[in-house]
């Protein structure tokens, strides 16, 4: 089959692509920002001394992570309202992609934490330094500068699946899919389409009709008007 793939028609609804682009750049920024946040929380909670709080920390990442995006979106989007709370595609969108990236960040955080030589820890052990200060001025921005190629594998995974709730977010893909009532439009009986369809199928045979009836003619049998059970055909008023 030869196509041909016309830019022209690209470029007349350019407005849709800049407007794509917009929500795509704009849940991946925010997300990401978030789930930076999320992971550095979670990473730092899997290391935690608290019993409680590591297993928290691991039933999140695991959960998350073993789960399919799409079935995450579907029960933030759909499941929550069955109980009272409605959020819009965008929201659920920045919520599940934020939850989900940060679960990924976590683990490749922890590990960047976990890369920081132990003599640097013991020495800052030794200068005074308390846990917390440590972490700070050490673990955090050695363990962020060893995992920066991942982050952005990270990020790049979460600007492909932007996709997946870009659908949802355009105003005018909204509006085209709302119903038909809902925008001030009376609904057409299904009937009315299925008798216009029929019709459309009737007159497309009218070429056919006409050859058999300048045939009847030639032979001297006449026109006689075909009626439903002829040819397999039915005439519709």
């Amino acid at each position: 089959m030869d196509y041909t793939l016309q830019f022209r028609d690209v470029w007349l609804n350019r407005d849709f692509f800049i407007e794509g682009l917009y929500f795509t750049v704009y849940l991946t920024v925010v997300s990401m920002s978030v789930a930076v946040v999320i992971g550095t929380l979670a990473a730092v909670a899997r290391n935690s001394a608290n019993r409680f709080v590591r297993t928290i920390a691991s039933t999140y990442v695991e959960v998350v992570r073993n789960t399919p995006l799409l079935i995450q979106l579907w029960l933030v989007y759909f499941g929550l309202s069955q109980i009272g709370i409605e959020l819009n595609a965008l929201t659920s969108g920045l919520l599940v992609l934020s939850l989900n990236t940060g679960a990924y960040t976590a683990e490749i955080l922890r590990a960047g934490f976990e890369s920081v030589d132990k003599e640097i820890i013991d020495g800052a052990a030794a200068l005074g330094l308390t846990p917390w200060l440590t972490f700070r001025s050490i673990i955090l921005p050695l363990g962020f500068r060893a995992v920066l190629p991942s982050l952005s594998n990270m990020t790049i995974q979460c600007l492909l699946a932007s996709a997946l709730v870009g659908t949802g977010l355009c105003p005018r893909r909204q509006r085209a899919h709302e119903p038909s009532t809902a925008r001030g439009e009376q609904d057409v009986p299904v009937a009315r389409v299925v008798r216009r369809d029929r019709r459309a199928l009737h007159l497309a045979d009218v070429p056919h009709r006409r050859d058999v009836q300048v045939v009847g003619e030639a032979h001297g049998q006449g026109s006689a008007p075909l009626t439903e059970g002829q040819g397999g055909h039915s005439c519709i008023p």
